[in-house]
């Protein structure tokens, strides 16, 4: 019988990928240098490979949330920092109901509405 995994990885790697993207569209390895991990992290992370302890603890810092938040577990309070597209996909990954495709396709459809609104917000 196979291990059931510590970690969702996808769901970790989505949440980065939106906070990324929520600024302004950096690359994987401004995030590397800005979260202080290797470039590689992210590569494994998108072929399903989890990071390190340590990577995982800095990329929530860099988040703006505890790891635990990052992982999908604890409590659903985050920081006013952390941008709401990876807040709310934070709560998202939490909710065992919800499977992989559905999970992505809301965690789209909540960033391009961010977007959307933020854009409206500065004309």
């Amino acid at each position: 019988m196979p291990e059931e995994a510590l970690v969702d990885v996808a769901a970790i790697y989505a949440a980065l990928d939106h906070e990324r993207h929520a600024r302004n569209n950096m690359s994987w390895r401004q995030v590397a240098s800005e979260a202080d991990v290797s470039p590689s992290t992210f590569s494994r992370m998108a072929q399903g490979h989890p990071p390190a302890l340590e990577s995982l603890v800095k990329l929530a810092d860099w988040v703006g949330c505890s790891l635990d938040e990052l992982v999908g577990r604890g409590s659903t309070r985050i920081s006013a920092d952390v941008a709401p597209p990876a807040a709310i996909s934070s709560y998202l990954r939490t909710r065992k109901e919800l499977n992989p495709q559905g999970l992505a396709t809301l965690e789209a459809i909540i960033q391009a509405a961010y977007e959307k609104l933020r854009s409206s917000e500065h004309p």
